[in-house]
């Protein structure tokens, strides 16, 4: 229990650090939008420690399945570091050798094209907005889709070489989903691939369809919301990392699948060998 709670106020520390890192690392930001962050920390931190310190999950997917979890955290984590250290560059707080804002701008200009995700989360800006707040928007999308894909191709890669999950290791559906219900009528088989297939759909989509939802509910986002870096960052960030999170949690669920079916495959083998023995 102790070895429990000391790994789940590692991870709670972890994520508290992460959603308040770019507010404290950005300069100019409003004190009520750090508190607000500060909030949310504490609040993602007390549901990280009673999540890891239970017996089974509630919530959180793939939580004695390392590494799928630490590669999302890596994932988020990125995205937030590489905008945050763009957008201290354009504020004289550079800390790389090199200026990541320009290269964030070449990004942003490059991806920009007709009928890209890229061109239309700079088309839901409302018509007001300065030319500076839309070419930190341009760029801050460029280099967020630019990296989510790169993120992607690395981590399939990753998982593939790493043979994710272990075949020498027991895998539990139902500690590693708990969201999912084997019982629920249907073959198991088939749920999962259906549900491999909606995750990839929908993660595929959903870089075109929030800055759709966005510019439809334009109301709650003026032109003022975007000159606070911070929820710049934010929007950003978690515009690439959904569909990023999406598309893993599909192909993870399709190797599920291939799991499942070779157990099968192997369980039928052996019990007709147990037939033609008897």
């Amino acid at each position: 229990m102790i070895t429990r709670l000391v790994g789940a106020s590692g991870r709670a520390l972890c994520v508290v650090t992460l959603i308040v890192l770019p507010g404290l690392l950005i300069p100019g930001v409003p004190d009520d939008s750090a508190q607000f962050a500060t909030l949310i920390a504490l609040f993602a931190g007390v549901l990280t420690v009673i999540e890891y310190t239970s017996p089974t999950p509630v919530m959180v997917e793939f939580r004695d399945a390392p590494p799928y979890n630490k590669v999302r955290y890596i994932m988020l984590a990125t995205l937030l570091g590489l905008l945050t250290l763009a957008l201290m560059s354009t504020r004289g707080t550079a800390v790389l050798p090199f200026d990541l804002y320009a290269v964030a701008q070449t990004f942003g200009v490059w991806l920009d094209v007709p009928y890209s995700p890229v061109r239309l989360m700079t088309g839901m800006l409302p018509d007001t907005i300065s030319p500076a707040s839309f070419a930190l928007m341009q760029a801050c999308a460029g280099l967020a889709f630019a990296a989510s894909c790169v993120m992607l191709a690395i981590v399939v890669l990753y998982f593939r070489v790493l043979g994710w999950p272990n075949r020498k290791v027991a895998f539990n559906v139902h500690t590693n989903l708990p969201m999912f219900d084997p019982t629920c009528g249907g073959d198991v088989v088939v749920r999962l691939r259906r549900g491999a297939r909606i995750n990839l759909l929908v993660g595929l989509t959903v870089p075109f369809i929030i800055p759709a939802c966005l510019q439809i509910f334009g109301a709650f986002f003026n032109a003022t919301g975007f000159t606070n870096l911070q929820t710049l960052v934010w929007l950003v960030a978690l515009w690439a990392f959904l569909p990023l999170n999406l598309c893993l949690r599909g192909l993870v669920m399709g190797k599920l699948v291939q799991l499942v079916e070779a157990k099968r495959r192997q369980r039928y083998s052996e019990i007709q060998e147990d037939g033609l023995l008897a």
